[in-house]
């Protein structure tokens, strides 16, 4: 009698431990999707960031861009040379730049 209250006794423990193991997996199960899901947002996040950021730097080439087309379109002839030039050189040495292997 002594030994089947034992056995049952041992059983009703691997029983505990069974559920414990079951209920840790699937709360640290839990916790990696969440941990997944904010890593993932956090990418998201720096990814827009840095759309913003290069918008923003576009949008300063161009509004310097079109100042300089401005000024182009109201100054003389001589004038218009010389910023068509500055131009050219700028946009050929940035061509030059873009060729260059990043570090």
């Amino acid at each position: 009698m002594v030994i089947g209250i034992e056995l049952m006794l041992i059983a009703l423990f691997c029983v505990l431990i069974g559920v414990n193991t079951f209920v840790l997996g699937r709360r640290t199960n839990a916790e990696k999707r969440e941990a997944a899901a904010r890593a993932s947002k956090e990418d998201e996040v720096d990814a827009l960031l840095r759309a913003v950021a290069d918008a923003r730097a576009e949008n300063a080439r161009l509004k310097e861009r079109l100042e300089v087309l401005e000024r182009l379109a109201t100054d003389g002839d001589e004038q218009l040379k010389r910023e068509i030039d500055k131009l050219r050189r700028r946009d050929t040495r940035r061509g030059e730049d873009d060729d260059r292997p990043s570090a």
